[in-house]
């Protein structure tokens, strides 16, 4: 019966705080300002929520490819975020969808990096609201969300409206 009760508080706080979170008078704005951003945003959470968790199986790819954080920084001041992560990829420092799922195992350089299906849940965002997924491929699985998801209940904006061309963003932004 506790972890009912539990659940039932972290629910009524989460829509507390969900129904007082504000809307972004500006959306568009933020989502522009945070695609202007993106390497210094992506080094941040790559610091905080790679290089600062032990267990996190990113972290032990990094490690066998040699390179650790000042690394990655300074290869993406230098050659920028885009060609950064290509070589990422090359160095093994990449994910396959069954990875991600845990349906398969993560090897790199003949070596097992051991995750679970909760490995790579971002440890910088608490959720308050908890929902299970129809699981029509893989069962079903719990996802947390935290009240800043409001943000994106926004209109879409039409096609174009950020600025994908300009920034080169290319077939990401499709």
């Amino acid at each position: 019966m506790l972890p009912e009760l539990n659940y039932y508080a972290r629910m009524a706080r989460g829509y507390w705080q969900f129904l007082r979170a504000p809307l972004l008078a500006d959306p568009l704005g933020a989502l522009r300002r945070q695609l202007e951003n993106r390497a210094a945003i992506f080094l941040d959470l790559a610091r905080r929520a790679i290089f600062a968790q032990p267990g996190n199986p990113y972290l032990q790819m990094f490690r066998l490819a040699g390179c650790g954080y000042e690394d990655l920084a300074g290869a993406v001041r230098k050659n920028g975020l885009e060609a950064t992560i290509e070589v990422l990829r090359r160095d093994g420092i990449y994910l396959t969808n069954g990875e991600f799922k845990a349906t398969q195992p993560i090897v790199r350089s003949g070596r097992h990096i051991p995750s679970t299906e909760t490995s790579f849940a971002n440890p910088l965002v608490g959720g308050f609201f908890e929902y299970r997924s129809s699981g029509s491929r893989r069962g079903s699985g719990g996802h947390c969300r935290a009240a800043c998801h409001r943000v994106g209940q926004s209109p879409a904006p039409p096609p174009d409206a950020l600025g994908a061309a300009a920034l080169r963003l290319g077939r990401r932004a499709s």
